[in-house]
């Protein structure tokens, strides 16, 4: 780290471009039904729309993985905050659905910034210290949802949404400044020097080189879907890709169509399912930092799976026991607390898992697998409540169940003692 900059300036600016990406990524779910009305389109048009942003983005942040590996984990930084400031600001001079879908495709590399800020930060912090720290930055994702309804509410009337999503772009742009001090991570200028040693031809320094410094020299030359479909780690990371896909399924239907569930299946008025939203908002922070500091002390694994099984249970008690408002939000308040809050833990385990020649496209590459759960997962709520299932049973086998199957598939993957370093840990 530069002497001018304190130690905790890589971690803060890290806050900063992760709220400001959950800013831009919510805004435009807030905003589509204004968009739909300005440009005159029908609710299937604008289901369609948003399914094809979805399908956009997805393909824009599988970029992410392979450029950090490449290129390095700051330049990686770089392109995904400027990528979020660049979404927003092509958003706001959108005409047609075409132009919007450009724009929106751009945010799937604001979303990968959950993905390469823990391959940084896990490659800067001591094992003791990684998972409090990230911890702290994942709570951008509920302070981001808050300042996107929040601005929604106060500018739109004002400058309208093509104002709003100008707005967004800026204090991106700040970070992205910011991000252009970074240093690199140290883990990836060996790996670099590693490579400037073998592309020079000099193949018996740069396999002692490699030795010195926990760096597979024959797997590193290999693409990374190769890699990460080898025998070292194929198990671990298709157990990961997995409980990751369906705990997405949980995150949407508990998350994007929660307000629904607690007006039309728990009787709540529209009012008091926002506060139950908040309060679990406000969970899930607590829960960051919480699972954060366990993950360091018992092992992120174990810490994640804990979480993801008793958030099963809250949400079944959710659905098939809570009556009220106080009931509906104390269990929903425990199920964010343990689904979302262990996200912290979760990424960090997902960083640390792999090694330093293919950390970056793990991460990114089972972080973009989530938002196709959620595709699945509204998709499958759909076809159960046309074909008459009740809402409430719908949900349990759509949301519940998937939740309990994520923590029951995470412990498929393989365990790492808290304290590793991540030389020990994988090569």
């Amino acid at each position: 780290m530069p002497k001018t900059f304190p130690s905790f300036y890589p971690a803060l600016v890290a806050f900063f471009a992760w709220t400001f990406a959950v800013y831009d990524f919510v805004l435009f779910g807030l905003l589509l039904p204004v968009l739909a009305k300005e440009f005159g389109w029908s609710p299937a048009q604008s289901v369609s729309i948003a399914l094809w942003v979805a399908v956009a983005s997805f393909l824009c942040s599988l970029l992410v993985g392979p450029i950090a590996d490449g290129l390095g984990r700051r330049n990686a930084l770089v392109i995904t905050v400027g990528g979020a400031a660049l979404s927003s600001g092509l958003t706001a001079l959108a005409v047609g659905p075409l132009s919007l879908i450009f724009a929106r495709a751009l945010s799937g590399l604001g979303y990968s910034e959950q993905a390469i800020n823990t391959v940084y930060l896990s490659e800067l912090e001591p094992a003791g210290r990684r998972g409090r720290i990230y911890g702290f930055v994942q709570g951008g994702w509920p302070i981001g949802q808050l300042l996107a309804t929040g601005a929604t509410g106060l500018l739109l009337p004002l400058v309208g949404w093509r104002g709003v999503f100008f707005v967004a772009g800026l204090p991106a742009l700040a970070v992205f400044l910011a991000r252009l001090r970074l240093p690199e991570s140290p883990h990836f200028r060996k790996l670099q020097r590693f490579r400037r040693l073998r592309r020079h031809r000099t193949p018996g320094v740069a396999a002692r080189y490699a030795q010195r410094n926990g760096i597979d020299a024959e797997k590193s030359g290999q693409m990374f879907l190769m890699q990460l479909l080898g025998r070292d780690l194929r198990s671990h990371f298709l157990f990961l890709v997995s409980a990751f896909f369906f705990n997405w399924f949980a995150g949407q239907i508990f998350t994007i169509l929660a307000t629904t569930i607690f007006t039309q299946a728990k009787g709540l008025s529209y009012n008091e399912a926002l506060y139950v939203f908040g309060a679990g908002s406000a969970a899930a922070y607590v829960g960051y930092v919480f699972h954060g500091y366990l993950g360091d002390l018992l092992g992120r694994r174990e810490t994640v799976a804990v979480a993801w099984i008793a958030s099963s249970l809250a949400y079944a008690a959710l659905l098939l026991l809570a009556r009220g408002f106080w009931s509906v939000a104390l269990c929903y308040a425990l199920a964010d607390f343990w689904r979302a809050g262990a996200y912290s833990a979760l990424f960090t385990y997902i960083a640390e898992s792999f090694p330093t020649r293919v950390r970056g496209s793990a991460a990114a590459l089972i972080n973009a697998i989530g938002p196709l759960g959620a595709i699945v997962s509204s998709s499958l709520l759909s076809s159960f409540l046309g074909h008459g299932m009740n809402g409430v049973w719908a949900t349990f086998w759509i949301g519940a169940l998937p939740a309990l199957l994520s923590g029951l598939l995470l412990l498929g993957c393989r365990r790492i003692r808290p304290g590793l370093t991540l030389e020990a840990i994988s090569r």
